[in-house]
């Protein structure tokens, strides 16, 4: 996963690619298409690397995983979005759907606290899972109006530490 989540980390340079490079030369333009398409195959390639690990061991996931996972996350969320000539959003969405990834990942964390036997506010499997779940019917959203002229839904405020009391010495133990 750390050699895909570098990968991401180095093709992100495709998205500084000032528009009028890509449209005045062919060549900066073929160079904008690999890379955004490396950009896409190391996103899916870290999904899937993810996706191979069992739900028991998403618990043994270090918080610099956890952070790479967000940062793909993000990264599939701009594929997702980027709307240039050059660039088939529709494909995307059909070969990596953002949902179905939030989804599977939401799932893997709630199989992971249920292999704990935690109860829905003790774990932070589950308070991951919830706040995917919020994502997802964020991402959801947009989707559905996508096409109208209605504007997009905000995504909802989530601060991942806010649940985490880490004064508390209950916390700790």
């Amino acid at each position: 996963m750390q050699y895909y989540s570098a990968e991401i980390h180095l093709y992100e340079i495709c998205f500084k690619m000032s528009s009028s490079d890509r449209t005045e030369y062919i060549l900066e333009s073929l160079r904008f298409i690999d890379l955004i398409y490396a950009y896409f195959l190391s996103t899916r390639s870290f999904f899937e690397s993810l996706f191979s690990v069992s739900a028991l061991d998403y618990c043994t996931l270090s918080a610099v995983n956890v952070g790479q996972m967000f940062h793909a996350i993000g990264a599939l969320y701009k594929l997702s979005i980027f709307d240039v000539p050059e660039w088939d959003v529709k494909q995307v969405r059909k070969e990596l759907d953002l949902s179905v990834v939030l989804d599977h990942i939401a799932n893997k964390m709630e199989q992971a606290g249920n292999q704990y036997r935690l109860t829905e506010e003790e774990g932070p499997w589950q308070l991951c899972t919830r706040k995917m779940k919020l994502m997802i019917v964020w991402w959801e959203g947009v989707l559905a109006q996508e096409g109208a002229s209605a504007p997009v839904p905000a995504m909802p405020q989530v601060d991942p530490m806010s649940d985490f009391d880490f004064l508390n010495d209950n916390y700790w133990r």
